[in-house]
């Protein structure tokens, strides 16, 4: 069986009922481990009850998205504090920039994601960054943190934030998207990145894979993006699930085996 793990889906999305239905049929499938992740900091206890539930099995993360940068405006200090909540919180995720849905606020957006990329300093914790139509602010704000770990989730960006962020050393993650059919030019990009710095996620509930595209997303769905990553980068699906893994591990230094 193969060992992979969804870096990146929204499990507090589900009910209970659903949420053990698609936590067994993760397991089933091969996925080792999950990260559930935050989009607001008031969801914090909520995230650390999911964890709870499912102990060995799902981590967490905790921010606010840039969607919610009108409704809060957190301090690096709000963060720290919800950090320091569980030990199952491996990172900040996921806050950024969105300036294709919300073009309107940058100012806020880059105040709010600033606060968090200064918690993540303090704290010496990592980033899964959500960016989108934003990528020379996105540069010029990482740039002031030069010493901050950052992963930029469900990568579909343009090939100058791509090259900034290999030249930090830092991860890339691929989601269902690599495999509709119009990603040609994405999937090139990740033919690019180093295969000890990818990630995989499924983003559930949203972005499901081809053949399940359109239909809602779940972390067994993720062997779907795997393999298609596997195909990209010329390696058996076994080789692709390994290294993964181990950048998981390697990046979410919290994380435990």
């Amino acid at each position: 069986m193969i060992d992979l793990i969804d870096s990146h889906c929204h499990l507090t999305y589900f009910s209970d009922q659903e949420q053990d239905e698609i936590v067994k049929r993760a397991k089933n499938i091969g996925v080792s481990k999950v990260v559930s992740i935050g989009t607001k900091l008031s969801e914090t206890d909520k995230l650390i009850s999911l964890a709870k539930k499912y102990p060995d099995y799902i981590y967490i993360t905790v921010a606010t998205h840039p969607e919610y940068a009108n409704e809060f405006q957190n301090t690096y200090q709000d963060v720290i504090n919800e950090v320091n909540k569980s030990d199952k919180i491996i990172a900040i995720g996921e806050p950024g920039l969105d300036y294709y849905y919300s073009p309107d606020n940058k100012k806020e957006q880059l105040n709010l994601f600033e606060e968090h990329l200064k918690a993540a300093e303090i704290l010496d914790i990592p980033v899964c960054i959500h960016t989108r139509n934003a990528e020379d602010d996105t540069i010029e704000l990482l740039k002031k943190y030069p010493k901050v770990k950052f992963l930029l989730h469900c990568f579909s960006s343009e090939k100058r934030l791509l090259d900034y962020a290999l030249e930090r050393d830092m991860y890339i993650s691929a989601s269902g998207i690599i495999t509709f059919k119009k990603s040609i030019e994405l999937c090139e990009l990740f033919k690019y990145v180093p295969i000890n710095r990818l990630l995989v996620e499924t983003d559930t509930p949203y972005l499901a894979p081809v053949p399940y595209r359109g239909k809602t997303n779940e972390p067994s769905y993720v062997v779907k993006t795997a393999e298609k990553l596997a195909q990209i980068k010329e390696v058996t699906l076994e080789e692709l699930c390994k290294e993964t893994t181990n950048n998981f591990y390697r990046f979410f230094k919290r994380a435990k085996r």
